[in-house]
């Protein structure tokens, strides 16, 4: 297999392409860089090395040299502006320029092309006049118009598959090859100002060992961590502060990452499996998808919170408020009591019981939490606020306790002072009329119903 390495700088992308059985051939207009090469593969035939630049004419260009980062050099006046205007480019030299089609011309149609030029990625493929099987070039958010014109003239040649890479994963953001279309509409997407990566286009499929020669990667792989999928899909840059939100609905900061199974979300994962690096969050917001579980799932997933919480790192959790649905209930009239009950069914969750605010302050603070907050958030909610204290091995040790401590209760009864007085005699009245009710509708419900019941009779202090 044939691979050109434009912008081969000293060569080590071109070393681990030929120690996988590639015949490179390396184009290098620094000078400096390309004595290099000549002196790393002066013993290796299957390496050839050019002393140009690639373009979309021949002839000669000026090259900015960046002395303090030559990898940062480059033929493109646009690239000084964007997120390195503050390096210094103290020289030029002029370097003679050349073309893809000269260059296949002389040495045959590449299996593989990585065009890394620093801004100068258009001038480059207006110089290529066919479709390849695998070529791939370098992009980043501020220059996205030079990028979206790149796709556009590859889908001109006769490439018709394209898929994106974020920063040095060398994996595919994309779960599937997608049209040129598809692929300006993800590189619109990206939110984050600083992203950058790489874009692949195919002439059609390519086999899995021309993908091997570009490092690609089409699967994530099982040992993905959550870090590792923001990284992957573009929505963080490595060295970031993470601040997530999790779950549809609700407002998110603008520098917050919204993580969701499904809908309006920066990128999805299945909440349940999600795992970060302990002490790699900065910030974690939590919605309504916190309501849905059951006791001993959601203090499981507070454990974990806990543990990707650096220390000082915040955590704000939504909850639906019992004491709320309760009095919804005494305040509904007969047709609307049904449905409030169903809405406590919902809170109650699998096998769970419903939240108030001590017992969420309680299970916080048990935790390893600090600066415990809760407060009510008319009508129906909850809203917890607190910073991590302690590392994150005690979490777990705080969860049995507190499921050993609760277990001591009668069932469902909840360490929650219950309403007293005349309203704890109409919630009873309004109880005993829904269970009374309840058994009628045990048919169509399968008796769902029962455990959001006696979690009301239990704060009442009822058996």
């Amino acid at each position: 297999m044939l691979v050109f390495d434009v912008g081969a700088n000293v060569g080590d992308k071109a070393a681990r392409m030929r120690a996988r059985g590639a015949r490179v051939v390396c184009f290098e207009p620094q000078p400096h860089c390309a004595a290099a090469l000549r002196d790393r593969f002066a013993a290796d035939p299957g390496v050839a090395v050019e002393e140009m630049a690639l373009g979309a004419t021949p002839g000669q260009a000026s090259l900015s040299i960046c002395d303090e980062a030559d990898v940062l050099s480059t033929l493109s006046e646009d690239w000084k502006t964007g997120r390195f205007r503050d390096r210094a480019w103290s020289r030029s030299v002029e370097v003679a320029v050349g073309t893809l089609a000269a260059a296949i011309a002389r040495h045959g149609a590449p299996d593989y092309c990585k065009v890394d030029v620093e801004g100068f990625e258009r001038e480059v493929l207006a110089g290529l006049d066919q479709a390849l099987p695998l070529l791939s070039f370098e992009f980043t958010a501020e220059f996205r118009e030079r990028a979206l014109d790149c796709v556009a003239r590859l889908a001109a040649l006769g490439f018709t598959r394209f898929n994106i890479s974020h920063g040095e994963t060398a994996r595919f953001a994309l779960d599937a090859w997608e049209s040129a279309e598809g692929l300006a509409a993800a590189l619109r997407a990206l939110r984050h100002p600083l992203a950058w990566g790489d874009i692949y286009a195919a002439r059609e499929d390519p086999p899995a060992a021309v993908l091997a020669l570009a490092e690609a990667e089409t699967e994530a792989g099982t040992t993905e961590d959550g870090q590792a999928l923001l990284l992957r899909k573009g929505a963080v840059c490595a060295g970031d502060p993470l601040r997530l939100v999790l779950g549809a609905g609700g407002d998110a900061p603008a520098d917050h990452v919204r993580i969701a199974e499904a809908g309006d979300a920066d990128v999805t994962a299945e909440i349940a499996t999600l795992d970060f690096p302990p002490g790699s969050v900065e910030a974690l917001r939590v919605g309504p998808v916190f309501g849905g579980l059951g006791r001993a799932a959601a203090l499981r997933m507070l454990a974990r919170w806990q543990c990707w919480l650096a220390p000082g790192g915040r955590l704000e959790v939504e909850a639906m408020d019992m004491l709320a649905i309760a009095r919804a209930l005494l305040a509904a009239d007969a047709a609307r009591q049904p449905a409030v009950l169903r809405r406590l069914e919902g809170m109650a969750g699998d096998g769970g019981a419903p939240w108030t605010a001590a017992v969420l302050a309680e299970a916080l603070a048990a935790l390893g939490f600090a600066d415990v907050v809760v407060t009510v958030a008319p009508p129906d909610r909850l809203l917890a606020r607190a910073t991590r204290a302690v590392g994150p091995g005690d979490a777990e040790a705080g969860v049995a306790a507190l499921l050993a401590r609760w277990a001591t209760l009668a069932p469902p009864e909840v360490p929650e002072a219950p309403p007293a007085g005349p309203e704890a005699e109409a919630l009873r009245a309004a109880l005993a009329a829904a269970e009374a009710r309840e058994a009628a509708m045990r048919a169509s419900t399968s008796g769902r119903l029962t455990r959001p019941l006696r979690a009301l009779r239990g704060m009442l202090g009822g058996r």
